[in-house]
């Protein structure tokens, strides 16, 4: 399943549904709707949860990365090079939002 989410400010950014509803779910909105709307008045508090949500898994991210360095299994480094993690996948999502809340649009989602 494929999730559009659009807005008059930017380009569409499209996600698997997996990853859409866990970046949904963060931003307190429900994961299974196949479509919603993220509200001018909903954006800050929708991006402060993705950010915090995004520089928390860097920070997992980087400190597994760390751990394997140190192990110096270069198989393991490169698979886990290969895994995109959750703070790559918000970042266009949360600039399509930062756009929004500037030129105070909603943003709308659908499958």
């Amino acid at each position: 399943m494929l999730y559009v989410f659009r807005s008059p400010t930017s380009v569409e950014v499209m996600m698997f549904g997996q990853v859409a509803q866990q970046l949904l779910e963060i931003a307190g909105k429900d994961p299974q709707a196949p479509r919603g709307v993220i509200t001018v008045a909903q954006l800050p508090d929708v991006i402060a949860r993705l950010q915090r949500a995004s520089q928390a898994n860097l920070q997992i991210v980087r400190t597994e990365r760390d751990v394997l360095h140190r192990r110096g299994d270069e198989e393991e480094i490169e698979a886990d090079m290969a895994n995109i993690s959750l703070f790559q996948r918000a970042i266009p999502l949360i600039e399509m939002l930062e756009y929004a809340l500037k030129e105070k649009e909603d943003v709308l989602w659908g499958v």
